[in-house]
């Protein structure tokens, strides 16, 4: 085939005449036509065709009812375009027929695809299509995130690592879809719980992707890598935590909140799944932490605490530092915050009170965190609720609150939240049993 070709996207006689009159739909049978005549054409082709090849192949990867296309049809065309992947050394014929392949197998997987790639030859073929032609490289990624694990292994299996690196660079920042495709993959992989021996560089290149070209990635491309972390810890966690520590991730990411134009919050979650991964050994920024909770911008304030908690949760038997700073700032948030951002708070705060140590808790108690919480707690949502709740418990087994210390306010405001319209039987009969604990009796209604 002509190494020059180049496919015509404009619309000939035929296409114009296989659409129907409301310009929407394919009819079947024209379908079908086209690839008798893509068949006579491909298997009697030469040089003077490949422009009428390419323009059938293009009419048909456009139909809106290629999953109509009859089996013996499908497999013609399957034929041909493998034909093409294996033997054409034209690109955008290629890339045109990946496109084709990928539609083939949403529709007769079973039928074709499976076999195709379990193909070590065929595999190994796109791998050097992959690595020598980067125009190809995402329609290829995205063929193969769309076939079975088996297919994704068989690919990773061969890929040249330091290649699939390189693609990450901004150096390939224009070629379209090609690094979201690829951080796709690598999603995929984690997902399916790949061993790490089979890929025993996968978590370092997966650091050095997120630390080293994070900032050039899409944002749906840096999901993608963030969520990579959920999966990986769940393939052997301690290896990933060690993995994670050791290559200072904690620190770098903290600095990535320095630089100028960073993502605040995509960061944000990428240290909450730190968070989570290294427990204690994770370490926090407070000066960076606390200008990002003083921002004015909510949904910011919102990816910040969702982190705090997340922290807080995971490190039971780490003392905070600064909690006077911290404490200032979480009330300053459910006073005067938006509705997430209050509620995060509350949790933050809550969750600190959860972990058990008595100096924190009189800490919090002493926020006058009674009239502070209980003003607005049947707006809160259910889980915010239950954080309250489990709260307010802990104050009565440190006891710090006791009928002594529970003013009328606190009785009048508990009244209130128990005959709202947001509670569950559940969050009512815990609110009744804490006021029981206090009181020591249920009916506390005429309390003076």
């Amino acid at each position: 085939m002509d190494e020059d070709y180049k496919v015509d996207t404009d619309q000939d006689e035929n296409r114009t005449k296989a659409y129907k009159n409301d310009g929407n739909n394919v009819e079947e049978e024209d379908v079908e036509g086209y690839i008798d005549q893509l068949k006579e054409k491909f298997y009697n082709s030469t040089d003077n065709l490949i422009i009428q090849i390419g323009n059938l192949l293009n009419t048909i990867q456009s139909s809106t009812t290629f999953k109509n296309m009859s089996e013996p049809s499908a497999k013609i065309l399957f034929d041909i375009i493998t034909n093409i992947i294996q033997n054409g050394s034209s690109p955008d014929l290629v890339k045109l027929s990946f496109n084709i392949l990928k539609r083939i197998s949403d529709i007769y997987y079973e039928e074709f695809i499976e076999d195709l790639v379990e193909d070590t030859d065929f595999i190994k073929h796109i791998v050097e299509l992959y690595t020598n032609f980067i125009n190809i490289s995402p329609d290829i990624i995205e063929f193969i995130v769309n076939t079975s694990q088996y297919g994704m292994e068989n690919f990773m299996k061969y890929v040249d690592w330091d290649c699939f690196k390189e693609r990450f660079s901004e150096n390939y920042q224009e070629v379209e879809n090609l690094q979201n495709n690829e951080a796709l993959l690598l999603y995929k992989i984690a997902k399916n719980h790949f061993e790490w021996y089979e890929f025993p560089d996968f978590g370092e290149l997966l650091i050095e992707i997120i630390f080293s070209h994070y900032f050039t990635l899409s944002m749906e491309t840096r999901h993608h890598l963030i969520k990579c972390f959920k999966y990986l810890k769940k393939i052997s966690r301690d290896k990933w935590k060690k993995l994670v520590i050791e290559s200072n991730s904690p620190i770098r990411a903290w600095e990535m909140l320095r630089s100028d134009n960073c993502p605040v919050v995509a960061v944000l979650e990428l240290l909450k799944k730190i968070s989570s991964l290294c427990g204690k050994e994770m370490i926090l920024d407070y000066d960076i932490l606390f200008g990002i909770l003083n921002s004015d911008i909510s949904y910011i304030q919102v990816a910040a605490l969702r982190m705090l908690r997340t922290y807080v949760y995971s490190c039971r038997d780490v003392i905070l530092d600064r909690r006077e700073e911290l404490y200032q700032i979480l009330t300053t948030i459910v006073q005067i915050g938006g509705f997430q951002a209050k509620s995060w708070a509350v949790k933050v705060i809550c969750q600190i009170a959860e972990n058990g140590r008595g100096q924190e808790n009189r800490e919090i108690w002493n926020l006058g965190i009674l009239d502070l919480f209980m003003e607005d707690m049947g707006e809160y949502p259910l889980d915010v609720q239950f954080s309250v709740l489990c709260l307010l418990q802990n104050f009565v087994d440190f006891g710090f609150l006791t009928e002594e210390t529970a003013n009328e306010n606190f009785v009048d405001q508990m009244n209130e939240y128990l005959q709202s319209d947001n509670i569950s039987e559940s969050a009512e009969a815990y609110a009744n049993n804490i006021m029981k604990s206090i009181f020591g009796y249920s009916d506390y209604s005429d309390y003076d």
